[in-house]
């Protein structure tokens, strides 16, 4: 079967989560490599409306930091793909704990809203190594220890910063 080219669907994208879910209310529940590739996967839909590979992703997403903008003003685009990585604001890691934890009422809709609140950010591979991930921190306040302000792309093409991104 040939790779599909369209977007995945939102029925397809709820398979993947009753999928999350599945494991997620097993006896045993964990945390492999298929499940964090279907929770990538779901939230490359969520930030970049399909699921594709990192550096599509960095091109499309609508979230950078100050700094991973200002560095792209000054290379080509192949070589600022290699010093920014996309971040997840709200660690793959703590959505799976939090499925699990929730994992006796969680439904498919509840799954899509937990997952789509915080899309990924593009930062530098600098910013992302202060970015530490502490259970007690909302994404908003690892940013801010990392002194990370994210910038949002506006429908005309226009990037600054982002007057909305942590009220989700």
């Amino acid at each position: 079967m040939a790779m599909r080219r369209k977007p995945l669907t939102e029925e397809q994208i709820d398979r993947r989560i009753a999928f999350l879910i599945a494991e997620a209310k097993s006896a045993n529940p964990i945390r492999d490599q298929a499940i964090t590739f279907a929770l990538r996967v779901i939230t490359n839909c969520f930030s970049v409306n399909d699921d594709m590979g990192s550096a599509a992703i960095k091109e499309r997403l609508r979230y950078r930091s100050e700094k991973a903008h200002a560095l792209a003003e000054t290379m080509p685009f192949k070589q600022w793909i290699t010093q920014v990585q996309n971040e997840h604001p709200y660690p793959l890691r703590r959505a799976w704990e939090w499925l699990c934890r929730e994992r006796q009422t969680v439904t498919t809709e509840g799954v899509r809203l937990h997952l789509s609140r915080w899309p990924m950010v593009v930062v530098t591979k600098e910013e992302h190594g202060r970015l530490v991930d502490r259970d007690e921190q909302t994404p908003e306040e690892r940013y801010g220890a990392a002194n990370i302000e994210v910038w949002e792309q506006d429908a005309d093409g226009q990037w600054g910063p982002s007057a909305d991104f942590w009220q989700r």
